[in-house]
């Protein structure tokens, strides 16, 4: 048996349906079926209706499960893809915003994708950007959509400013600000903060945090300090704690938060500089951690 057969056996074409296949099934079926036909090949034509309906049966069947699966794929893929998205700009204050339009600029060809990435601000652009970038090979993002969003970005901060400061540490256990006067307009900026934009009539000022510190003590993103420090075990007893000083700030740990082993992570909680929220910039009221890397000797 064959498809073409089973098509002519059937007298169905080649547009055809399980509902299809069962209706003529049942009419060649009444019509050959031995009890009700005397005819001498009625047995023969009957066994070959029931071969040809179940050949068609099966093979119908078998491309709707194949559709299924591929749809179930398809589905499966865009489920999967939606919730990465979400995930990767998880916590992001316009998490709504750029989720919908990352949504839209995954699913629309480049042309129509660009259209509408044209008219985002400059914040929502260059992260839109940046996870197309970092994702591109999960996401099939098209390298020339990726080198015209560059270009629109330029385009986008062609005019605009960067300014570095360098506060010392102590600027930033202060709390202190920074008085900025650009083009006659004054921005206060809050020295604990890695990276501030302000609007300058229609073009960004980037000022960027760059702390001065000494060499043995590093600032972490979420601004905790890790101070990488050695002393003497008899010191430590003598005075029955460890002292030492970031700066200005002096920091005394009691002599039983320490062990007695060569190299140890002492961690002083919510006693480091103050935390970044970006949505109350002069928030000092939550305290980053400071990290000591204790080396005995």
């Amino acid at each position: 048996m064959n498809y073409k057969k089973a098509c002519e056996i059937l007298e169905v074409n080649n547009d055809i349906s399980i509902q299809h296949i069962k209706k003529q099934y049942r009419f060649k079926a009444l019509l050959y079926h031995p009890d009700k036909n005397q005819s001498e090949d009625a047995n023969t034509k009957f066994q070959e209706i029931s071969e040809a309906y179940q050949y068609l049966l099966d093979h119908e069947q078998d491309s709707e499960d194949d559709e299924t699966d591929e749809m179930l794929s398809n589905m499966d893929y865009k489920y999967y893809l939606f919730a990465f998205l979400k995930n990767t700009i998880k916590g992001n204050s316009q998490e709504p915003l750029l989720y919908a339009i990352l949504k839209k600029t995954t699913t629309l060809c480049s042309e129509k994708a660009l259209q509408l990435l044209q008219n985002l601000e400059k914040p929502s652009l260059i992260k839109i950007y940046e996870i197309l970038t970092k994702n591109k090979q999960y996401l099939h993002v098209e390298s020339d959509l990726l080198d015209k969003i560059e270009e629109l970005i330029n385009e986008k901060i062609e005019n605009d400013e960067c300014v570095i400061l360098q506060p010392c540490i102590d600027d930033l256990f202060e709390n202190n600000l920074y008085k900025l006067t650009i083009n006659q307009h004054i921005y206060i900026v809050p020295l604990w903060h890695n990276c501030m934009v302000y609007d300058n009539s229609g073009n960004d000022i980037h000022v960027k945090c760059f702390p001065i510190v000494d060499d043995h003590i590093e600032l972490d993103k979420y601004n905790n300090l890790h101070v990488q420090y050695e002393e003497t075990l008899d010191n430590i007893w003598k005075s029955k704690q460890l002292c030492m000083s970031i700066g200005k700030k002096r920091l005394d740990i009691p002599i039983d938060q320490i062990a007695l082993k060569n190299e140890q992570i002492i961690c002083i909680n919510n006693a480091g500089i103050s935390r970044a929220n970006p949505n109350d910039i002069y928030d000092v009221s939550t305290k980053s951690h400071i990290y000591v890397y204790l080396k005995l000797l």
